[in-house]
């Protein structure tokens, strides 16, 4: 796909924690945050929404933070495919609705 993970400190088996520090440090132009969780949850909108510090990140501001929803990531090459899909979607310019769900 072409992306660079700029997180690599503490990642185990594809998943790492990120504190508000760390992503002021890859705040950038060229910046994308993309994030799972579980239906109904907005992770990062809950814990930073108000957060002076959050809301200043350039990404933040140029609404590059994609929530890519509930995806269950060792769920073979289907869920891969639907994962591309929905980073693919997400950081496409001018989608605003969400791509189709090869899961449910």
């Amino acid at each position: 796909m072409g992306l660079h993970n700029s997180q690599q400190d503490g990642i185990q088996n594809g998943f790492g924690i990120i504190g508000l520090e760390a992503l002021s440090a890859l705040d950038g132009s060229d910046v994308h945050l993309l994030y799972t969780s579980p239906k109904g949850i907005d992770t990062f909108a809950n814990q930073y929404g108000d957060n002076p510090v959050w809301n200043k990140l350039e990404f933040v501001k140029a609404g590059r933070v994609h929530n890519l929803g509930n995806l269950y990531p060792w769920g073979g090459p289907v869920t891969a495919m639907e994962l591309s899909d929905r980073v693919v979607h997400a950081i496409s310019a001018g989608n605003t609705t969400a791509p189709p769900n090869r899961l449910e």
